[in-house]
């Protein structure tokens, strides 16, 4: 079998990318980056790094965030699942595609100081673990959480499932494989969660509509895939999830940047299809008349205006839910 074109045109960007933000640090390792402990930060936040969740798969380590010390305080939880194409980016350093590596100040931190539990998970990366082995993670994750809450200090009966770029797209599929068991079954998995205890989704640049990719975006996704032709309708089929959302999905927040039209393909796709069938949802974009947003923008809130009104938006989401 010849190898994939999209495996050689990522694996020397992997390699190149772990040495630089990472230097010595294995793409996909069961042991976790840093000795776990608790960390009580100088503005009060409580951080608690690299639990495991999981032993199938490496990269199985989610970090908790706290507002303070308390952890028996009853918050509902975010979580925001990183980016970086599935083939590197980290629950620490985020998405070295996007902006978030400039970002002001630490989203996860902030989250917590305003009153939610945080956590941010690691995953494997491609093409070493292919999809759907990300979906079966983000399971496994929850579906220990859920079992350790009491021990961890989490209500998993509020949750917020969200993340950027490829954990955008994590976050899109799973919540559709949650509402629709066909679509479940079609990725392999049962999911061991509730439906109920998801209260919204938070979709901040997902990238799963492949109609505009250029060459770039077409090897990250077919690495992750496993396949050099994304236009193939078997894999249009199970990749994309938009067509499997029939009568029912969760509220969702989705947002995309101004720079890249296939970010903007997704949001519109998904929005849309929320809209035919009367979802809860709120799509923010701002386009290029508000200058430059590009992708990972939401994370420069503290100084870009549209990435601070984005997210004075998702925090108003956050609290609509909650309402209800």
């Amino acid at each position: 079998m010849n190898p994939l074109k999209a495996d050689q045109t990522c694996l020397p960007v992997q390699q190149m990318v772990f040495q630089k933000m990472m230097p010595g640090a294995a793409v996909n390792d069961f042991a976790p980056r840093n000795p776990p402990g608790e960390h009580l930060r100088p503005d009060g936040v409580l951080y608690v790094n690299d639990i495991c969740y999981g032993t199938r798969y490496p990269n199985s380590h989610v970090d908790l965030w706290f507002g303070d010390g308390d952890r028996s305080a009853r918050r509902p939880t975010v979580f925001y699942i990183h980016g970086g194409g599935f083939i590197f980016g980290d629950k620490v350093v985020g998405d070295p595609l996007a902006v978030a590596a400039e970002r002001d100040v630490d989203f996860s931190a902030v989250l917590a100081k305003l009153g939610y539990n945080v956590v941010t998970m690691n995953y494997a990366l491609a093409p070493e673990y292919r999809f759907p082995v990300q979906i079966h993670q983000v399971d496994e994750m929850l579906s220990y959480l859920t079992a350790h809450q009491a021990e961890l200090g989490l209500d998993m009966e509020l949750i917020f499932l969200g993340g950027g770029s490829a954990g955008a797209d994590l976050t899109e599929i799973y919540g559709a494989a949650l509402c629709n068991p066909d679509y479940a079954k079609r990725l392999g998995f049962t999911p061991s969660i509730r439906p109920e205890q998801i209260k919204g989704l938070i979709i901040d640049e997902a990238a799963l509509s492949t109609r505009h990719f250029v060459d770039a975006m077409d090897a990250m996704l077919g690495c992750w895939i496993g396949s050099d032709d994304l236009k193939n309708p078997e894999i249009e089929a199970v990749l994309n999830p938009v067509p499997w959302i029939q009568n029912r999905y969760f509220p969702a927040f989705i947002n995309s940047s101004n720079q890249e039209i296939w970010f903007l393909d997704s949001a519109q796709d998904l929005a849309e299809k929320l809209a035919a069938i009367g979802a809860d949802h709120e799509f923010f974009y701002r386009g290029p008349e508000h200058g430059t947003l590009n992708h990972g923008y939401l994370q420069k809130f503290a100084s870009e205006p549209c990435a601070k009104e984005c997210f004075e938006h998702l925090l108003a989401f956050l609290q609509r839910q909650l309402d209800q």
